[in-house]
């Protein structure tokens, strides 16, 4: 063979080989997102289930959430199982990994969706409100990661990952005191993730965690951040083009698709149109 033809033939070798999927290796894996039923969650969830994952959705409006799971009956080669779950509620969530525990053995990836805002400026704000974002935001996530993490040592899983949907918010604080408590939450989260991976890296554990800041997406989050005032939420949703719910359910993918010796820290995402 000479060289030229050989080196035609490596090359060939190498696109076929780096151009297999590597979400395969999650093929049949358990997969939990939180707040599943609309929007970021539900997009995800289709995502992994369209990789033949099993995909545990969770959220509290369950006729949106079977919604979902039928979908990904017509669409997907994996399935969505829908379960009840307010994350507000400790319990909630504790009996969810029961039943993940009990009926899958463990779980692989653990997706923290789930987040809410309320038009609540520091100064004067409900408190009422500031503590269903805590919960919800802040608390829900961190128990959320600890179980998980309970369930991949319990049952060996040390190639396991925790993804915590973050917010640009979660990296800069602006002008609009509506919007300055939330950002606290989302200050958190990134805290949140840091932590968990020094803690992870402190045990010698291969389990991962990357957090992804994504700017303005395609959801209800806005309608419902203001739903009182539906005239602001429409004033600020028209200052923007939003990425579609499916792009940003593209970098979920590309975190789990990397290299097991990499760990993707930290994604920050935008809208192409978006400053």
């Amino acid at each position: 063979m000479c060289p030229t033809h050989f080196f035609r033939y490596c090359l060939v070798a190498y696109q076929f080989v780096y151009s297999i999927p590597k979400m395969d290796s999650w093929q049949g894996k358990v997969a939990l997102v939180t707040g599943a039923s609309s929007g970021i969650g539900k997009a995800i969830a289709l995502k992994l289930a369209s990789h033949n994952m099993k995909v545990i959705g969770c959220a509290r409006n369950m006729r949106a959430l079977e919604a979902v799971a039928e979908q990904a009956k017509e669409q997907c080669r994996g399935e969505i199982v829908a379960i009840r779950c307010d994350v507000e509620k400790e319990q909630d969530i504790l009996d969810l990994f029961k039943f993940i525990d009990e009926k899958y053995s463990g779980i692989h990836v653990l997706i923290n969706n789930a987040g809410l805002a309320h038009d609540c400026p520091l100064l004067s704000g409900k408190t009422e409100d500031w503590n269903q974002m805590l919960a919800v935001n802040v608390l829900a996530p961190t128990i959320c990661s600890r179980e998980a993490v309970k369930l991949m040592t319990k049952h060996g899983i040390d190639d396991g990952y925790i993804i915590n949907i973050n917010s640009t918010s979660g990296h800069a604080v602006d002008n609009r005191p509506a919007a300055h408590f939330y950002q606290m939450t989302k200050f958190a989260i990134t805290a949140l993730s840091d932590g968990l991976r020094r803690e992870l890296v402190g045990r010698s554990s291969r389990i991962r965690v990357t957090s992804i800041s994504p700017g303005h997406v395609e959801s209800d989050f806005v309608n419902r951040w203001y739903q009182r005032e539906p005239g602001r939420a429409a004033e600020l949703l028209s200052k923007f083009t939003a990425m579609p719910a499916e792009d940003l359910a593209e970098t979920v993918v590309y975190a789990l698709s990397s290299p097991r010796t990499l760990n993707i820290c930290e994604l920050l995402v935008k809208s192409a149109t978006e400053y």
